[in-house]
């Protein structure tokens, strides 16, 4: 016989913007179990999750996983577990997708894949019997989980290519307002915006070799362009949002949608509302696609060119971009007056200086809103975990979070897969080069004007940090003066 039960999903990450997954999920459990007593807990406003799941007393907890921060999972599980030890733990998200086998011991079930089938399945169960059955378990696709201590997994879950049969995200149970406080977009440092985000696509055609998303498969499924619409105008009409990330890697995947995407935000004047921020790979962008992003209202466009040698490129991006396609899309952004947020990824096995010096020289002759230096990761189920995992430099049992990919002066202990460049070198070559280029562009101002300064919320943040203020403003200055002021 089914019960009510109390469902509590927790998001121990922090960021800008709310993530949409565990949003999704919840929506799901709303309309197909009809379930009310759900609750979404993010680590930005509630800093002691453990005590408020505890004093929450739910029935089940799912938890949104990544490899970088896992330990933090593993934590909180633990002393879930320890205190309520009758309630049922699921782990979900691209980390356990992608590594099964490191599901924790106090977990009941690990979810593989899109999450909302899998678990309206697993809500179902509990519902019927107050428990998660190992013998109800055995018969739900997708999962991993221990029977006697034994980790057994099921066959794989299908995949949905129809995404607009899913809900939209339940936007109600994440807190959308309280990120918009001193809300502040890196590559625009004097604006404050209201902003928020929407997905628009599933699963990825292309196989870098750095990136995890690949866990979810190659079938790749995108919204129809009055769903994509009606998420802009949500966010607009119902949260007074002003700024829309557009997150997904593909989201130039169709030129028709696009247009049509266009066209509706244009036809409800969505674009004189809102401005707009997107994920472009360089090869999907010539001059129609740039001018439908400018009639948008889009100011910034974020560009993973992460090297500007052919060689390098063509190991990480599986031979699909090259230097001419990276310096063309930048130069199609800047012709339509979009700011360039450029990401670049140094640290490839036959990676050599005299590369890495070509990537920096691009870095530097391309100025940019903002810049993003990664060092290449084995994060699981990417291309190059599969490698390191061969050679020896990763496994299973490692510490997980040493796998961060932003650098740091400080972080020589953390992977580096590099053979022609000494870690110490790179740090070296990050300190005296990277560095201070990246700094530079993010001092600068972009698309400032003098009614910013009169903005309460910007004040503020002047006042909480002038010195990083005054060069912001000193160094828009340049820019202005110059008109060129990345060069000297």
């Amino acid at each position: 016989m089914s019960k009510d039960i109390k469902i509590v999903l927790v998001d121990t990450y922090t960021g800008g913007v709310p993530t949409l997954g565990l949003a999704y999920i919840a929506a799901y459990l709303r309309r197909e179990l009809n379930i009310q007593n759900i609750k979404i807990l993010q680590k930005k406003f509630c800093p002691n999750l453990s005590r408020e799941i505890i004093k929450l007393e739910p029935d089940i907890v799912g938890y949104f996983t990544l490899t970088v921060g896992l330990s933090r999972v593993y934590k909180l599980i633990e002393e879930v577990s320890a205190a309520l030890p009758c309630v049922a733990q699921i782990m979900g998200g691209p980390h356990i997708t992608a590594m099964p086998k490191s599901l924790s011991l106090h977990a009941s079930v690990g979810v593989m894949g899109e999450g909302e089938e899998t678990m309206a399945k697993l809500v179902a169960i509990f519902q019927n019997n107050g428990k998660l059955p190992v013998s109800e378990l055995y018969k739900t696709p997708g999962i991993v989980f221990y029977d006697n201590g034994v980790l057994a997994q099921t066959e794989a879950s299908k995949v949905i290519m129809d995404l607009d049969s899913f809900p939209k995200p339940a936007r109600d149970l994440l807190n959308i307002k309280g990120y918009y406080l001193g809300q502040i977009i890196r590559a625009f440092p004097t604006k404050v915006y209201r902003s928020s985000v929407i997905m628009t696509t599933r699963g990825c055609p292309f196989r870098c070799v750095f990136c995890q998303s690949g866990v979810y498969g190659t079938k790749f499924r995108f919204h129809s362009a009055k769903r994509v619409i009606e998420e802009i105008e949500e966010l607009i009409l119902n949260y007074n949002c002003n700024y829309v990330q557009i997150l997904d890697d593909q989201f130039l995947c169709n030129k028709t949608r696009l247009r049509e995407i266009v066209r509706g935000i244009k036809s409800r004047g969505l674009e004189k509302k809102a401005e707009f921020f997107c994920l472009i790979r360089a090869t999907q962008i010539d001059d129609e696609v740039a001018s439908l992003l400018k009639e948008m209202n889009t100011n910034l466009v974020f560009i993973g060119f992460e090297s500007n040698s052919d060689r390098i490129l063509k190991y990480l991006k599986d031979n699909t971009c090259s230097e001419e396609a990276n310096k063309r899309a930048y130069d199609l952004c800047r012709k339509y007056k979009m700011q360039v947020y450029g990401a670049f990824i140094f640290g490839s096995p036959a990676e050599t200086m005299s590369d890495m010096e070509k990537t920096y020289q691009f870095m530097k002759d391309n100025p940019m809103a903002s810049c993003e230096v990664s060092r290449l990761t084995p994060l699981p189920g990417s291309g190059i975990w599969d490698y390191a995992l061969e050679k020896g430099i990763v496994d299973s049992s490692m510490k997980l979070d040493d796998l961060n990919v932003r650098v740091r002066k400080d972080n020589l202990e953390r992977v580096w897969l590099c053979e022609q460049v000494s870690k110490e070198d790179f740090i070296k070559f990050f300190n005296e080069k990277l560095k201070p280029l990246s700094w530079r562009y993010l001092q600068t101002a972009n698309n400032f004007r003098i009614m910013d300064l009169f903005n309460p919320m910007l004040i503020k943040l002047i006042f909480k940090n002038p010195r990083y203020y005054l060069s912001v403003l000193k160094r828009s200055a340049e820019t202005i003066l110059k008109k060129d002021g990345s060069k000297k």
